[in-house]
């Protein structure tokens, strides 16, 4: 393991506000060029929900349709079918299911399933 890549573990865990984490986590990234930081600071983005950074990391690390697939949520025009993708990209389809259920989208939940 890249004892630099500990770093953006350090950094993502400083009490800055999430899009200034995300900044400094990018800039780090791009000067280490280390696949492992580009998968924290993905996974950190992802779990916060933040698609354009969590798109640029998985771009770094060449998972294309994973890229494509968060393209395709950032251009959702629903917030509610936008979240449910975003759960249905961390798997769990359940809690994607139970919003669209919920807010009486049934078309899109049985799209999502098909």
């Amino acid at each position: 393991m890249n004892p630099l890549a500990l770093k953006i573990i350090g950094l993502l865990n400083k009490n800055l506000d999430i899009e200034e984490k995300m900044q400094k986590g990018l800039k780090l990234a791009r000067f280490l060029k280390d696949k492992l930081v580009w998968g924290i600071l993905g996974v950190s983005a992802i779990m916060n929900k933040d698609s354009n950074t969590a798109e640029i990391c998985l771009g770094n690390l060449e998972c294309v349709d994973k890229v494509e697939f968060i393209f395709n949520i950032n251009n959702v025009e629903d917030d509610i079918v936008s979240q449910a993708l975003f759960f249905e990209l961390v798997n769990k389809g359940k809690e994607a299911e139970n919003i669209l259920i919920k807010e009486r989208k049934f078309y899109d939940a049985v799209k999502m399933f098909v």
